[in-house]
């Protein structure tokens, strides 16, 4: 099954369950303390009753009875779920019409929904008695992933500093357990902002783990701050080595992607393919294969109903390529591959030249009758 597929069931289900714990909290209640409270002050209320058997059951009967406002209160729930349900039903009916491999982008945040594209950052205030305004630092890497061989570069930026402060910084990369590996070998000040520099090939990485973090030590007149971002280095199991000639076959464009594989196994290729003319976002695009090592290629498939939804014939570009080795016995992890170009042209052709195919999902019927079943239950 595609982990595309996968995610996106597990989405929906998480999509409803915060959905019923935000309406529990928005009463004040812990969702999954409120019944739990309840039954204490039922329990409380009981053993203040010193009165005969049957006063106690017309008390514990009575205490049962919900309030107008506990009943409003429920009816509130179940609406707002099914409301929730229905418009998971209208944006099913909408999604399948397109093949999950080839999804139209409906805005350029929209494409935020397929791909996590932050940079690892994190940004604090640093409060010290004599000053009246904490200082604020900040550290940003240019990437998520890097290779052996890579520059990993950050900055780190302050202020809210007393005027004319004496500041100072050490970078450092270091284990997520806090072990400091190496120090950095250029720092380039400007202003608030201080550029770093982590040339890996001038270290021994043989003992370095995957998951590490930059690290910086800034002291600020005798104040002392430390402030970190993570991030991942791997090998290279594979990268990008070119695009293809693109060309429409059937129902769909088909881009066929490139790739030197160094280490064989199960590959996840994706991107957005954007229109040259208005450099809009039209359709997140994705493919998976087994590929062995040396030179390999995957197809990425443009979808026609896809390519009508945003209306342009092209020319292209893709953009956002993300490389990933699915993991497996040899490596029990998913490793992301490198892409060195960020924008790739890809020709485009006039919508005749396809076949003019409706998507048929061989699955839709049944996920949406497990929808409309959640739903009836309401």
């Amino acid at each position: 099954m595609s982990k595309s597929w996968l995610i996106g069931g597990l989405s929906l289900g998480l999509a409803v369950s915060v959905g019923i714990w935000l309406i529990a909290s928005e009463k004040g209640q812990d969702p999954e303390l409120s019944s739990y409270s309840e039954s204490n002050k039922l329990t409380a209320t009981a053993k203040q009753n010193t009165g005969t058997e049957s006063s106690f059951g017309a008390l514990n009967q009575a205490a049962q009875i919900p309030t107008p406002d506990e009943v409003q209160f429920s009816e509130q729930v179940t609406e707002q779920i099914t409301e929730q349900v229905e418009d998971a039903l209208l944006q099913f009916d909408e999604i399948s019409k397109y093949p999950p491999t080839s999804q139209p982008i409906l805005s350029e945040e929209h494409v935020n929904a397929f791909i996590n594209s932050s940079l690892p950052q994190s940004s604090l205030p640093f409060p010290f008695d004599g000053l009246e305004t904490p200082i604020q630092v900040s550290i940003e890497l240019d990437q998520n992933n890097y290779f052996f061989g890579d520059q990993i570069k950050a900055k780190v930026n302050i202020s809210d500093t007393p005027e004319e402060a004496n500041i100072t910084t050490r970078a450092v990369l270091m284990s997520i357990e806090g072990e400091t590996l190496v120090e950095s070998g250029y720092q380039e000040t400007k202003e608030n902002t201080t550029f770093i520099i982590f040339d890996t090939q001038s270290y021994l990485t043989d003992a370095w783990p995957i998951e590490m973090n930059v690290g910086a030590y800034i002291d600020v007149n005798g104040h002392s701050i430390f402030i970190t971002a993570p991030f991942k280095i791997n090998n290279e199991t594979a990268s990008l080595d070119s695009i293809g000639f693109s060309e429409p076959i059937a129902e769909n464009l088909v881009i066929p992607v490139n790739l030197n594989v160094k280490l064989a196994g199960y590959y996840y290729v994706a991107g957005v393919l954007y229109s040259a003319k208005s450099q809009q976002a039209l359709i997140h695009l994705e493919t998976e294969g087994r590929l062995t090592e040396g030179f390999g290629s995957l197809n990425l498939n443009a979808h026609i109903q896809a390519l009508k939804k945003g209306g342009d014939e092209g020319p292209y570009y893709l953009d956002k390529i993300r490389i990933e080795r699915w993991s497996d016995e040899l490596i029990p992890r998913d490793i992301a591959g490198k892409v060195d170009q960020s924008e790739y042209l890809v020709d485009g052709y006039s919508f005749k030249d396809y076949e003019n195919k409706d998507y048929l999902d061989p699955l839709a019927e049944e996920r949406k009758r497990l929808l409309q079943g959640l739903s009836s239950r309401l």
